[in-house]
């Protein structure tokens, strides 16, 4: 079907920024980071793709997102729940490890 959208040169929405795709981090391995029509016209450029998890009754939610190989970490928060300082040498020291096994030498972020 989208082969037939693509010979078919549609017309191209305006451009935009959204989210579009939610990822097990394995479809990025399959999926092109941009789309264009047969006439070399760009359809759609994807940014990065998310994993999502939904948890239900928590006021922290930790995330990490791959694309491409480059690994992001982030915490989503009530403020009531954790305090930022926290969070940040949470974040700190997760990155110190992640960047520890792959034996790059680690700069911590001023708070």
């Amino acid at each position: 079907m989208l082969g037939n959208e693509l010979a078919s040169e549609p017309t191209l929405p305006p451009t935009t920024r959204f989210p579009l795709f939610v990822s097990d981090s394995i479809a990025d391995k399959y999926l092109p980071s941009h789309v264009s029509t047969q006439a070399g016209e760009l359809i759609m450029s994807v940014d990065k793709f998310n994993s999502l998890a939904t948890i239900p009754n928590s006021n922290v939610l930790v995330c990490m997102e791959r694309w491409r190989g480059s690994t992001s970490l982030s915490i989503t928060f009530d403020a009531e729940s954790l305090d930022r300082h926290l969070a940040s040498k949470f974040l700190n020291e997760m990155r110190s490890i992640m960047l520890g096994v792959l034996l790059y030498p680690v700069t911590v972020v001023a708070e």
